[in-house]
């Protein structure tokens, strides 16, 4: 009696889920991508943060072969491309090296993308110097105008407003070239 019971249970939830929808393309990709490329973004992070070298990427990636392996190597470059940015030149390196190992080989493309990626960590660093300048001298003025001087005295910019609002305006104005060379990157 038993026996029949739990038949009868099984039975019943086989034919709840034969009558259940099939999964379209679309949501089984959908799901492969969640699955997977958290797999490719924690590549990513583990190459920037030092724990893989450049010659290791690929070799991770081997392990998930033909449409999983394409998810997560477009989510550990995805990451690597999210890491560029014009204040932090030693990562942005990191993460160009790690674009580098996912690309093509006999890429004149890349030469040129790193090439214009270190055109605008230059451009960064010139005006970041020159607003550095700028917020010195206006916080020298702002000690002096106190009663404060002299040839020891070197202002703490980290603490001032006005260097944080400069550094934010300089990180603007570089945002759209930087994030036009993510996508080309991307592609």
């Amino acid at each position: 009696m038993e026996e029949e019971r739990i038949r009868s249970a099984l039975e019943i939830a086989l034919e709840r889920v034969s009558r259940m929808p099939e999964l379209t393309p679309a949501e089984v990709a959908a799901q492969k991508e969640k699955e997977y490329g958290p797999v490719g973004a924690a590549l990513g992070n583990r190459f920037l943060e030092g724990f893989l070298a450049a010659g290791e990427i690929k070799a991770e990636l081997a392990r998930h072969p033909g449409e999983l392996g394409r998810i997560v190597r477009r989510a550990c470059l995805a990451q690597l491309c999210g890491s560029l940015a014009v204040d932090d030149p030693q990562r942005t390196r990191r993460a160009m090296e790690g674009i580098r190992a996912l690309q093509n080989p006999g890429g004149a493309f890349f030469e040129e993308a790193e090439q214009e990626m270190q055109s605008l960590l230059d451009g960064f660093e010139r005006e970041a110097a020159a607003g550095r300048e700028k917020a010195e001298a206006g916080a020298r003025q702002a000690l002096a105008d106190l009663g404060v001087s002299g040839p020891a005295l070197r202002p703490n910019l980290a603490s001032g407003e006005f260097w944080g609002k400069e550094v934010s305006r300089i990180l603007r104005a570089f945002e759209p070239r930087l994030q036009e060379l993510r996508s080309r990157l991307m592609s």
